[in-house]
Formats: C-alpha cells, sequence, structure tokens
C-alpha cells in the first residue's frame, strides 16, 4: 500500500509538471500567433495611421530580451563640414537662445538583425546595432531638419541621403536611438497619455500640442549595462528606466517594482531615426502618478490625461479616438499605444482589423460620393 501511494505521487507529480510544460508551449505559441497576426493586420494599414516604420518584433512571445540586443558603442559621428557650415552654425545661436542643450546623445550607425540559433525553443535571433556618441546640435542640423527646415535646405540633405533603407543608416547623420513606452496604471486599468508643451527647450520644436506616449527618451551613454573590450553596451531598458524617472517623475521604488517591456523596434521614415517601443504596468494610482510627473525633472509635457483600458470595449474606444484625432497624435504614440494593447491582449489582432477596415471602407465611401 505504501509503495501503491508513493507511484501514485510521482505518477501524479510528473504528470502535473508535463502538463504545465505543455500549457506554457501553447500559451507560448498563441502568443507568437496573436502577435503575428497583429503585425499582419499593422502592415495593411501602417501607411494611413503613422509613419513609423516596423523593423523587427520582438522574438520571444513578442517581446525582446536583453541577452539578444545588443548595442555597442564604438566611435563618435563627425558632422561633414559643409552640413556644419550651411546649417548647424547659423542656426546655433537660435537653438541657444531656445535654452536647447547640446548634449551628448547615441546613435545608430549599423544594424543588423540576424540568427543565431536553429535550435526549437531558443532565442533564433539577435538585434545588433552598433552605435556612435553625438551632439544635440548635429541631430538637429541633420535628422531634424531633414523634416522640419525649409525646403532648400531638405534638397540639400536629400543629396546625402543615398539609398533611404532602414538597414542603410544615413552615414552623414546623427540618426538618434531613443525608447518610447506606452504607461498602464493600477494594474493596466488606465492608459496615461501626456500633451506636448510648445516650449522648445522641453521638446516643443517636436510636434508641439500632440498627444505622445508617457516616456519618449533618447539613449545616452550613461544606458550602458557593461562593456565589450572596452566598448560601452547600451540598454535600451536603462534608457527606458531613466525615462520614467526624467520625465514621469518615478522613484526608485516604482521603477524596482515594475520591468518595461519592449516589442518593436522601429525606424522613423520622417527623419530617419530609431526607436525601440514599448510598455510599462504598474500599481500606481492615477494619483501617484499625477504627483510624480508634476515633480519630474525633465518636463515635455503640459497636461496629463488617463484613459480607461479595463474592457476591450474601452480598448476598442482608443482605436476608435486614434483614428477621430489622428492629426493630433504624434505618429509614435499611434504605433506604441496599438501595439502595447495588442501584446497585452487587451486588444485582438481581428479587432485592429474590423477597426481599421471599417474606418478605411467609410473612407472610400466618402471620396466616392
Amino acid at each position: 500500500m505504501f509503495l501503491d501511494n508513493i507511484f501514485s505521487f510521482l505518477c501524479g507529480y510528473f504528470l502535473k509538471k508535463g502538463l504545465d510544460r505543455v500549457g506554457i508551449s501553447l500559451s507560448s505559441l498563441y502568443q507568437r500567433y496573436s502577435w503575428r497576426k497583429a503585425n499582419q493586420a499593422w502592415s495593411k494599414y501602417e501607411s494611413l495611421l503613422s509613419k513609423i516604420k516596423l523593423v523587427q518584433s520582438g522574438w520571444k512571445d513578442g517581446a525582446f530580451s536583453e541577452d539578444y540586443v545588443c548595442v555597442k558603442l564604438e566611435d563618435s559621428f563627425e558632422i561633414p563640414q559643409d552640413i556644419a557650415i550651411r546649417l548647424r552654425e547659423p542656426y546655433r545661436a537660435k537653438w541657444e537662445s531656445e535654452h536647447l542643450k547640446n548634449n551628448q546623445q547615441v546613435g545608430v550607425s549599423f544594424i543588423d538583425p540576424h540568427r543565431v540559433s536553429d535550435e526549437i525553443g531558443a532565442t533564433s535571433h539577435q538585434l545588433f546595432i552598433r552605435a556612435k556618441t553625438f551632439s544635440y546640435f548635429d541631430f538637429l542640423a541633420t535628422n531634424r531638419i531633414l523634416f522640419l527646415g525649409l525646403p532648400e535646405e531638405q534638397d540639400f540633405l536629400r543629396q546625402r541621403i543615398g539609398k533611404q533603407d532602414y538597414l542603410h543608416p544615413v552615414r552623414e547623420f546623427a540618426n538618434p536611438l531613443s525608447v518610447g513606452l506606452s504607461c498602464f496604471c493600477e494594474n493596466g486599468c488606465y492608459l496615461v497619455l501626456t500633451h506636448r508643451t510648445e516650449l522648445p527647450s522641453s521638446g516643443g520644436h517636436w510636434l508641439p500640442n500632440s498627444i505622445f506616449n508617457a516616456v519618449g527618451e533618447m539613449a545616452n551613454s550613461q544606458d550602458a549595462r557593461c562593456t565589450d573590450n572596452g566598448h560601452p553596451i547600451i540598454s535600451p531598458w536603462n534608457t527606458a528606466k531613466r525615462g520614467l524617472q526624467e520625465e514621469m517623475g518615478w522613484k526608485y521604488l516604482d521603477i524596482v517594482r515594475t520591468s518595461p517591456v519592449l516589442h518593436s523596434f522601429v525606424w522613423d521614415q520622417r527623419d530617419f531615426d530609431y526607436k525601440f517601443f514599448g510598455y510599462v504596468v504598474t500599481s500606481l494610482s492615477q494619483g501617484d502618478i499625477k504627483r510624480r510627473w508634476e515633480n519630474a525633472p525633465d518636463h515635455e509635457s503640459k497636461s496629463i490625461e488617463f484613459v480607461e483600458t479595463r474592457t476591450l470595449s474601452q480598448c476598442r474606444q482608443v482605436i476608435r479616438r486614434i483614428l477621430k484625432e489622428k492629426n493630433i497624435w504624434a505618429s509614435e504614440a499611434i504605433f506604441c499605444t496599438i501595439h502595447s494593447l495588442l501584446h497585452l491582449r487587451k486588444l485582438r489582432p481581428r479587432d485592429l482589423e474590423n477597426l481599421l477596415s471599417s474606418i478605411v471602407a467609410l473612407h472610400t465611401e466618402k471620396e466616392n460620393k
């Protein structure tokens, strides 16, 4: 009897372990399938909604792992002399009068998403980025003027571009690397949105008064997590955490209690810069978030808003609002909000497909009348 009981216990234990493993595998397969369907739905309508081009989704259940993203800081950017003379120096006094700081940031000089394993269940790819430091005014004189400059200035810069492709960063440009985060508070019940200020010194030179993500932070050398042969390895996750602290006023314990999830690496087709997008979910209340934001050291927004995302119906309403107000939503916020809702399974791929196809049909009907 005793041996029978031991045998039954062992059989039950290992059967449960086996079923748990099967359940985890099926859940992972479903997550990958859902994320693939979501990206397919997005790709049909991305030109309608945003100027953001998806370069790579995360490989493990739609999210990136820090072990498989390597941003290696190898050199520094030197702006071509003719661009400096024609565009940077004439604007320098204006930028300084607007209290812009010529700080050192991190940009992209080379990108290579490549396969590292053929084993089933293993993370199969790595995103390798060769990075460089640059001065903020060099970025304004290249990537930013390409989008916001006078027509003759834009034409001058376009002559330097060559092939317009995310796999070929423009050598003569700064090509900044940044991280954008959607923030969900009260354990995911509310999406936090910000409204960009008009002040140039606080980010208002880029789409002032527009709706943005909670966090949009450029990478810099202090975001390194280790070194490789003397070269700093920049962590986008460290950039995300610094953004939460500087732009949202989060405290050390707030950041420790949650982990940013990065799900997308993208290329901005307007000014050729690169971004990681993701989200963070916190138990902090709306009041906690607002108080911290009011005391944040680096204010880039003039107001903050909370949008309910408890139910599928409320998340669908967020998409409807984006479609209705897309002229005042930054492309960054459109992309990051939609993909974060999908990754959190607050929105299903078919919901996105149905909403987007209906709005396209309505738009086509109006044009034909």
